[in-house]
Formats: C-alpha cells, sequence, structure tokens
C-alpha cells in the first residue's frame, strides 16, 4: 500500500519526483524492478528501495514521522496492529486487483468475518489520547497507515470506519496536506483506493 508512504511524504514537507504507474505501464516497468512489485523509491543516490514498510520507515526516518521515546513505541505498536488488520482485510473485501474474481460466497465469508474484524479495531481505542490521535504529533507513520486503511477498507465495508476511530479518521481526513492528496491535488494526482466496494 503506496498511499500512506505518500501521506508521509506531503505531510513532512519533503521534495520529492513522483511517478504514477498506470496499470499498463507497471506491466513494461515490472520486469525492470529488483522483486517485481511496487511501491519502490529511487534514493538521490541512486539506491533503490523496495517494500512499502522499508520506505514507508526511511521516510518517518527522515522527516520525524518515526517518533522517539513513547511516540515511536506507540507508533510501531499501531504498526503491528495493523499488519494484523491487512491479513484480516486482505481476504475481507474486493480490492482492484481481486474485484473482477470477487463472487458471493467471497462476500457470505466477509460478512461472516466481520464481528472479529470489528473487535480488532476496538482494540484501537484504548491507545487514543484526547480521542483523536495516537501519538503527540497525530501523524506518525503509524497512525497514517491506519488512516489509510481505514478509509479505503471502509469504502467496501463501511462498518469498518468505527466510532471510536471517527474523530481520529476526522482530525487526519483535515490535515491540509492530507486533504491534498486525497483531493487529487498532489504530484501523484487523482489515486485510486486499494478497497473497492462489494459488486
Amino acid at each position: 500500500m503506496g498511499l500512506p508512504i505518500i501521506l508521509a511524504l506531503e505531510t513532512g514537507g519533503v521534495e520529492y519526483k513522483a511517478h504514477p504507474c498506470s496499470f499498463d505501464e507497471w506491466s513494461k516497468l515490472k520486469p525492470t524492478t529488483p522483486t517485481g512489485v511496487m511501491p519502490l523509491c529511487k534514493l538521490a543516490d541512486g539506491t533503490t528501495v523496495i517494500e512499502s514498510g522499508a520506505i514507508l520507515r526511511a521516510v518517518g526516518a527522515q522527516t520525524g514521522a518515526l517518533g522517539t521515546s513513547k511516540d515511536f513505541l506507540m507508533s510501531e505498536m499501531l504498526m503491528g496492529l495493523n499488519a494484523d488488520l491487512m491479513k484480516k482485510a486482505a481476504s475481507n473485501a474486493p480490492t482492484v486487483m481481486t474485484l473482477k474474481n470477487w463472487d458471493a460466497a467471497k462476500t457470505a465469508a466477509a460478512k461472516e468475518a466481520l464481528p472479529d474484524i470489528l473487535a480488532h479495531l476496538a482494540k484501537y481505542d484504548q491507545f487514543l489520547v484526547g480521542g483523536d490521535k495516537f501519538t503527540s504529533s497525530g501523524l506518525s507513520i503509524g497512525e497514517l497507515q491506519l488512516f489509510v486503511m481505514v478509509a479505503s477498507w471502509s469504502r467496501a465495508m463501511p462498518e469498518i470506519a468505527t466510532p471510536g476511530l471517527a474523530a481520529f479518521m476526522k482530525r487526519v481526513a483535515a490535515v491540509p496536506a492530507v486533504a491534498k492528496v486525497l483531493d487529487g491535488a498532489s504530484a501523484w494526482g487523482d489515486l485510486p483506493w486499494y478497497f473497492v466496494p462489494f459488486p
């Protein structure tokens, strides 16, 4: 998921060159990449960095979004909770990649999994500070990743936007750099959401 990286770049004020890639372009570009997957990042010295987690943490290190002390710990705890959430999400909501093969049986299985997913999301509430952030900045990499996951996944399952996370989601969406990306006004233009509504 590249959107957390883009939000980290934008909220951190990093100067970068964007290379949006359509599915058609990707088929040509894929064989030229180190592992055949995206996202990837080229540094000024020519080094290619792969894996979204590594890129996100590198941007976080450059911008301070990794946090320090308890903020660092909280962001890393969120990253762990987010990884568990992604495991639950991966098979229980259609994506831009899986939509064409999505069927009624998968939708039924997703609806059965919903109580477990909501129980996992409820675990986040205990870590909120003031009801709308997890760290002092409110824009750690763990928070940006969570925001993207909930915003994207709730397009398929609106229940995912739980009341406990509502103030957090509203606050992050209102951050000017985040709004710029969501409005398609960043160097990336109009970005598709990874999760899509059920067919």
